[in-house]
């Protein structure tokens, strides 16, 4: 087993790499109204709601 601690390059540059990604989706994600995305966002967590009742 790999201690936590120890450096991990691979998995430093893989973390690197999603963080590239999502900022590069960033910009189209922001261009939607902000409204729209509250509401889905709401939604989501209303729909989380109902499955733990």
């Amino acid at each position: 087993m790999k201690h936590i601690n120890t450096p991990d390059p691979e998995g430093e540059s893989r973390v690197s790499e999603m963080l590239a990604r999502i900022r590069s989706k960033a910009p189209r994600a922001s261009a939607l109204p902000e409204t729209r995305v509250a509401k889905l966002i709401r939604l989501a967590r209303d729909d989380e709601r109902r499955k733990h009742r």
